[in-house]
C-alpha cells in the first residue's frame, strides 16, 4: 500500500485546535503588540503637537512593558504537527 495513506480523525482533530488555539494566540500578541505602539505614538505625537516637554515619558515604559507582554502569549504556541 505504498502511496496511500490513512486519514486519523482524532489526529485530524487534534491538529485543528492546535491550529485554532495558535491563530488566537497570534492574535492576542498581535493585539497587544499594536497597542503598545499606540501608546508610545500617543506619548510623542499628542504633546509633541504643542512642544515636546510635554512629552509623557511615562508612557514610554508602558508601551515597552506591552509590547514584552505581547510575545508571551506566543511562547504557548502548540505544534500543529
Amino acid at each position: 500500500m505504498s502511496g496511500v495513506t490513512e486519514v486519523d480523525p482524532e489526529g485530524s482533530a487534534r491538529k485543528l485546535r492546535a491550529k485554532r488555539t495558535n491563530e488566537h494566540l497570534k492574535l492576542i500578541a498581535s493585539s497587544l503588540n499594536t497597542l503598545s505602539l499606540a501608546v508610545v505614538g500617543a506619548a510623542f505625537v499628542i504633546p509633541g503637537v504643542t512642544s515636546l516637554e510635554n512629552v509623557r515619558w511615562i508612557w514610554i515604559p508602558v508601551g515597552i512593558v506591552l509590547h514584552l507582554i505581547a510575545h508571551l502569549p506566543l511562547r504557548l504556541l502548540k505544534s500543529e504537527d
